[in-house]
């Protein structure tokens, strides 16, 4: 009798599970995808850069980056692997490369959004430290590849409007065009360009006129 109880107990705990199960069961066996996760380098690029390689080995990045032999994918796992240690320098020439092996928006940034998001955010928090020829090389870089960096445009346009007496004369014209290019508004600086580009119109050649005209 005490067997029969037993079991008549455990067929009770099984017809209680029964619909929990039935559920469990039915239910599709795929998930929604989730955001891939970033590794320890692409997520320390995110955050303020507080260890800085030692400019022997910047230098040394900088040379692999800027290579012919370099490719898309090289220059990507550089990145990957070390880019929480770049200067904005390395960072600079990072986002130019991949415009020239890109070929504007045919692939290289353009056709990694997760990376040229990541090296769009690492940019815009060394926005301060950039220096007038990499504000216009990154500039240049992303509007050339179609990358939306809106972010990146308006730290840049803060920090460089105190120190445009800084700006080459090329420095200034593809700033402004990448800012036209990318269709990011900033009449604050284009105001402040026109007043340091008027009385220095004779160190423009040609070409970079037609680039500041057409800004």
């Amino acid at each position: 009798r005490a067997m029969a109880t037993l079991v008549l107990c455990h067929l009770l705990v099984a017809l209680a599970c029964l619909p929990r199960l039935s559920s469990a069961f039915s239910r599709p066996t795929w998930v929604t995808p989730r955001r891939p996760i970033q590794t320890a380098c692409l997520r320390a690029a995110l955050e303020d850069a507080s260890s800085d390689a030692p400019r022997k080995q910047q230098i040394d990045w900088n040379k692999q980056i800027a290579s012919r032999e370099a490719t898309m994918e090289s220059i990507l796992g550089l990145f990957e692997t070390h880019g929480h240690r770049y200067s904005p320098r390395n960072l600079a020439t990072t986002a130019h490369r991949l415009a020239k092996i890109g070929g504007g928006r045919r692939k290289g940034l353009h056709s990694n959004p997760l990376f040229a998001r990541d090296l769009v955010d690492a940019c815009r928090r060394r926005a301060d430290e950039f220096d007038s020829q990499q504000v216009a090389t990154a500039s240049w870089a992303f509007a050339k590849s179609g990358v939306m960096a809106p972010s990146f445009f308006n730290a840049i346009s803060a920090s460089a409007l105190p120190r445009l007496s800084e700006f080459k004369s090329q420095e200034i014209a593809n700033t402004v065009w990448a800012f036209a290019k990318a269709g990011v508004k900033a009449p604050s600086l284009f105001d402040a360009i026109a007043v340091e580009a008027l009385p220095r119109l004779g160190e423009f050649d040609a070409h970079n006129l037609a680039n500041t005209a057409w800004a």
